[in-house]
């Protein structure tokens, strides 16, 4: 299983290297995707840290703490690291965060915030709550699993 620290740095090198501004609020979304992709194609977690319903979309509240500071600004990656930091994730996790950057690498935060926010896990999870009322429930990895092998079959 994948660390999410080097999930979000992995995507942070990927925006670096291919010159695309990563936020903090389209890393989040980027690591929900992952992750609902991953559950599909694996049926098991890519990482295990919890996502909750927050009200700018999903939101790993482990990589909140980490990327808080940056607000809104772009993510810079540490050039202390050099690729052997990913090491810890295998052939089969880089194959879905490669597959995830390049359908949605190039969309802002914003333009992810409103995808997400118009699927069913993060919808679900937020059932009762005012659009600006905070939460801390958690999307749970099965609502993510069924809604997105569905959606995926759908477009096959």
């Amino acid at each position: 299983m994948a660390e999410i620290k080097d999930v979000a740095r992995y995507f942070i090198k990927k925006g670096k290297d291919g010159h695309i501004v990563i936020t903090h609020l389209k890393l989040q979304k980027l690591v929900y995707y992952a992750q609902a992709l991953y559950l599909v194609i694996y049926r098991q977690p890519l990482f295990s840290n919890k996502i909750e319903a927050w009200v700018h979309g999903p939101v790993c509240p482990d990589l909140y703490r980490n990327y808080k500071y940056n607000s809104w600004d772009s993510l810079i990656f540490n050039e202390k690291y050099d690729n052997s930091e990913f090491d810890g994730l295998g052939e089969a996790e880089k194959d879905v965060l490669d597959k995830i950057f390049v359908a949605y690498g190039r969309l802002s935060g914003g333009q992810l915030e409103i995808l997400t926010h118009n699927d069913e896990p993060w919808k679900t999870a937020r059932v009762g709550l005012k659009p600006w009322e905070n939460s801390n429930r958690e999307i749970s990895t099965k609502s993510i699993f069924e809604f997105y092998t569905k959606k995926y079959r759908a477009t096959k």
